[in-house]
């Protein structure tokens, strides 16, 4: 009976050890991606590019530097990693700057006019389809093998 029960434990715990390593990310496999967004023909800087899997439930993001240049990384199995699982991807593209920030030299008087007015709030300055995976239009395929270096050119 002792035995029983403590084979049942061992079988348990090592039916355990799978499941959770499984959810932490030891069976994806992800690949080096990035790429350029561009608007009105200049890079971005700070946008949030968004890859939201088609296939799994997996979503990819890096966010642009001055060049525009972003590379993907996923959280996954509660970790993040550079890289994206190979599959079809919609993408949105975001860029929030906060509105309301005075200059250095404002006046007092402006100063607190702007501070009653409660907390400035983030406005996206992209054209507002790209914030949507439904209207950006905007779709790529990470290869598993291949260079994945999308070119993401935004218009009005």
């Amino acid at each position: 009976m002792r035995r029983r029960l403590l084979s049942g434990c061992a079988s348990l715990c090592a039916l355990l050890i799978t499941v959770l390593g499984c959810t932490r990310g030891g069976g994806i496999k992800l690949y080096p991606a990035g790429g350029v967004v561009t608007y009105r023909n200049q890079p971005v800087e700070g946008a949030v590019v968004t890859f939201q899997s088609e296939e799994a439930k997996v979503t990819a993001t890096g966010r642009t530097d001055a060049q525009g240049r972003f590379e993907l990384s996923t959280f996954y199995g509660g970790k993040s990693a550079k890289g994206a699982p190979a599959g079809k991807y919609k993408v949105t593209v975001t860029k929030e700057e906060v509105s309301g920030g005075g200059g250095g030299d404002a006046s007092m008087e402006a100063a607190l006019k702007q501070a009653s007015a409660g907390p400035a709030t983030p406005k996206n300055v992209l054209p507002p389809k790209y914030a949507n995976v439904a209207t950006s239009n905007l779709a790529f395929t990470v290869e598993s093998s291949g260079k994945n270096d999308f070119q993401i050119q935004l218009s009005d």
